[in-house]
């Protein structure tokens, strides 16, 4: 990237978002219901909970693709249009990541929520159910809404140097 169209900041904004989330996932998400001190961590509740995986999946795919169309750098509009369409999508997954501790009090293990349907024998020996969520789980719904409104604020401050300097 030349110096005439770096946007000063950008990258600041990118690495504290991506920081933020990463520094989330070893942190406690869930306490178990049966060992009370037994506490899950965010990425521990990926392995655990399909919907917790396919948000993560779907926040690195579009961070993914929106990388990969800022280092082509082929046509603003083009780069405006998919940085607008992750961002919506990252910060439209802050809602399924946030109703996720409403499947109850005490879930149950044949809840599809809480068990993953692939290895329901495993799941149920490993007592995969929840009754509350912890730091970890705010501070990942914190990191997803902090990742879209990054993408949308890179791509707005794109926009405006790329109109800029055309005009």
């Amino acid at each position: 990237m030349s110096t005439e169209t770096q946007i000063p900041g950008t990258w600041y904004i990118i690495t504290f978002a991506i920081s933020i989330h990463l520094l989330s996932l070893p942190l406690p998400m869930f306490n178990g219901i049966y060992t009370p001190d037994n506490q899950l961590s965010v990425v521990e509740s990926m392995i655990e909970i399909p919907l917790a995986m396919i948000i993560e999946l779907l926040i690195l795919l579009s961070m993914a693709i929106y990388g990969v169309v800022i280092i082509a750098r082929s046509n603003p509009r083009t780069e405006t249009t998919i940085g607008v369409f992750n961002g919506s999508l990252v910060l439209s997954l802050t809602a399924p990541a946030l109703l996720m501790p409403l499947a109850g009090y005490r879930a149950a293990r044949d809840n599809w929520l809480f068990s993953n349907p692939l290895d329901r024998e495993m799941a149920s020996s490993l007592g995969a159910a929840f009754d509350s969520p912890l730091a970890g789980f705010w501070l990942w719904v914190f990191s997803i809404t902090l990742l879209g409104i990054s993408i949308h604020l890179v791509t707005i401050l794109r926009w405006k140097r790329l109109a800029h300097l055309r005009s």
